[in-house]
């Protein structure tokens, strides 16, 4: 057995940490929290031989981790931000144009038309890929909305527009290899290619 980080389906810069099929929580004490607390998942070290005792740094600090099972007694977590803590997502560039994808006047109303635009740093460029399935639901950061089609048509040329994520199919795409890795390219993504946006990363 060996420890494994595991990214949040909706989130991959959040994770937990499982040694095998057993979640380790981190012990901390008294302490509250408001945030999640920062990971240095390379830290991550087993200190015991006989017992499933681990020790690693988060927020600079050491932290115990053990089973979330035993978890009692503590204030404790089982989920980590393992990013930048930025939040930010990545940006979507089309592979022949290399404009990125972004939202009409940055609006953050239901409806919201998208379209190709210049990489001009603004927020509404900004998405993270959810995982749902074997499919992927496209979460604008500005407006927290998901990218669908107009009325949910199924013609060619519809209108693509941002609204909440009701579950509807018509906001979900194809798998896209680069859920997980941002440098390759996203073949079912409709000729959309995924790449890391320094000093931003978005998903799509």
């Amino acid at each position: 057995m060996r420890v494994v980080i595991q990214p949040a389906n909706d989130n991959t810069e959040v994770a937990a940490v499982t040694y095998g099929p057993v979640v380790l929580s981190g012990n901390h004490g008294d302490t509250a929290f408001s945030t999640l607390p920062s990971l240095a998942t390379a830290s991550v070290t087993r200190t015991s031989s006989s017992s499933l005792a681990f020790t690693a740094t988060a927020d600079g600090a050491t932290v115990n981790l053990g089973p979330f099972y035993d978890a009692h007694g503590h204030n404790y977590t089982v989920y980590w931000n393992t990013g930048s803590g930025s939040n930010t997502g990545y940006c979507l560039f089309n592979a022949a144009s290399g404009m990125v994808l972004g939202i009409r006047d940055m609006s953050t109303a239901d409806g919201g038309s998208a379209l190709q635009w210049g990489d001009t740093g603004t927020p509404d460029h900004n998405w993270h890929l959810v995982i749902d399935g074997a499919a992927v639901r496209l979460r604008n950061l500005k407006s927290d909305k998901v990218l669908g089609i107009l009325n949910g048509s199924t013609a060619q040329g519809a209108q693509a527009v941002q609204d909440p994520d009701n579950g509807s199919t018509t906001t979900t795409g194809g798998s896209c290899p680069s859920a997980r890795d941002a440098s390759r390219t996203c073949a079912a993504a409709s000729s959309w290619a995924c790449r890391t946006c320094p000093p931003r990363t978005a998903a799509w």
